[in-house]
């Protein structure tokens, strides 16, 4: 626990020392929140470049969902949903006919 705490947190010997289980916890935790939040916006930020450097290779107006749907934006659906399988070839050529490239 110190090594995250000092490491990966970035706390003192010190602050570690003077917290208790809980509220170690809770600043793991919103430590945590904080690093999966920069990492959903980098990947935010990725899928737009990709959409905006596709559109002037598609007749058809793409909007950033539309290049990928990412895990944290989908409903829970059911395993056999086309959202929650893996894309065949046949995915793949449709998607391409409906999006003109």
């Amino acid at each position: 626990m110190l090594g995250i705490a000092t490491g990966d947190v970035g706390m003192s010997r010190a602050d570690f020392s003077a917290c208790t289980p809980s509220q170690f916890s809770l600043i793991l935790k919103f430590h945590r929140k904080k690093q999966e939040s920069k990492s959903r916006e980098s990947w935010e930020q990725t899928r737009f470049l990709a959409c905006v450097l596709l559109q002037p290779h598609s007749k058809k107006n793409i909007q950033p969902r539309d290049v990928v749907v990412f895990g944290w934006e989908q409903q829970k659906e059911s395993p056999n949903s086309a959202q929650g399988r893996n894309g065949t070839k046949e995915d793949f050529e449709a998607a391409k006919k409906t999006y003109g490239l």
